[in-house]
């Protein structure tokens, strides 16, 4: 399965991307253009929008070059919506009425 974004709530899929100028991996959402630096947690709370990303780093959209790697696969489940309960996150499974802890 492919992760499905959180911040879009599952409208768009995360896929991996070099951004050739920078020699780094990041995450992308298709849809909404949220991203995440490779190893870091895909949550709402943690995602940059791509543009700030790349004026943080002296590039802009229009001139970066950036090479689409492959689409981030989820667990089994697609992940639909992200809950908090307490310190606790836990998404949907997508086809069950069932949730599963991501992380605390």
């Amino acid at each position: 399965m492919i992760m499905v974004c959180p911040v879009c709530d599952g409208q768009g899929n995360i896929y991996k991307a070099k951004i050739l100028d920078l020699g780094i991996i990041i995450k992308i959402c298709d849809e909404c253009e949220a991203c995440w630096n490779q190893n870091q947690i895909i949550s709402i709370e943690s995602f940059k929008r791509l543009t700030l990303f790349l004026e943080e780093h002296h590039l802009t959209y229009k001139d970066a070059k950036i090479k689409d790697l492959e689409y981030v696969k989820g667990s089994r489940c697609s992940l639909l919506k992200y809950l908090k309960y307490s310190n606790l996150y836990y998404c949907r499974i997508k086809d069950y009425d069932k949730y599963c802890k991501i992380y605390s």
